[in-house]
């Protein structure tokens, strides 16, 4: 499917310009290292109105250090029972996948910091 193509005037107000603000906290600094997701915060606005906002809490499969909990105030406990990354992933992208198709160097961002999906949880 192409891409829709978009344009915004660098006069135009921001506030009118389609935007979604995206917090995602981890166990860690390193996908590489094993680090995961521990929650993901979206707000999405248009014409400077909320119109959808995703929160979750997401069980990373592998511990919380003390450090990151210092940090986050998110603990072990908190997280433990709570859905995967790749069960929410739908949940998330549909928050965003509005973003994504009219920003295409946005989906690519998106994609790489979801490659962990495809990895079973």
């Amino acid at each position: 499917m192409e891409a829709e193509a978009v344009s915004f005037s660098l006069i135009q107000p921001l506030h009118s310009i389609p935007i979604a603000g995206v917090d995602v906290e981890t166990t860690g600094a390193s996908a590489e290292l094993g680090d995961r997701v521990i929650e993901v915060g979206i707000a999405r606005y248009e014409n400077g109105v909320k119109v959808a906002e995703y929160q979750q809490l997401i069980d990373p499969h592998r511990q919380i250090s003390s450090g990151v909990s210092a940090l986050t105030g998110i603990t072990q406990s908190m997280c433990e029972g709570q859905p995967t990354f790749a069960s929410q992933f739908p949940a998330m992208s549909g928050t965003i996948d509005w973003m994504c198709r009219r920003a295409p160097e946005r989906a690519k961002i998106w994609s790489c910091a979801t490659r962990p999906c495809s990895v079973p949880m």
